[in-house]
């Protein structure tokens, strides 16, 4: 962003129907492109690592020991609930329900009431 004074360290990517969301580890944030290339951005309380999409207007982002939703709402970020970790959390990904965590040294199936839409966690 033309604001930050210096480079970005992109950690992970994540497409939802017309936009590309990105993190940047630098500048704890995650960063939000729309298909007019108009940007939005949203602050994360420590340095965030992968990202996952959820649904098609929300995305999971792992960040040191905790996971943070954040849903796209009129081309906006806004933060939602945050699970909590033991363990660090790097690599994140959703597989037919199932929310799986890599912490460096271990993978971890996190299970969740979904109640059959994931963006109720």
């Amino acid at each position: 962003m033309p604001s930050d004074s210096y480079h970005s360290w992109i950690t992970g990517i994540c497409v939802l129907p017309g936009q590309v969301l990105v993190v940047d580890r630098e500048h704890k944030k995650v960063i939000l492109l729309d298909q007019q290339c108009q940007v939005s951005h949203c602050g994360v309380s420590d340095y965030p690592m992968g990202m996952c999409e959820i649904t098609s207007s929300e995305v999971a982002v792992t960040v040191n020991r905790c996971v943070q939703f954040i849903t796209v709402t009129q081309s906006q970020l806004v933060t939602g609930r945050k699970l909590q970790f033991q363990h660090r959390c790097y690599g994140i990904a959703i597989h037919k329900g199932d929310l799986f965590i890599c912490s460096g040294n271990a993978l971890f199936k996190v299970l969740i009431e979904w109640k059959n839409d994931p963006s109720t966690v």
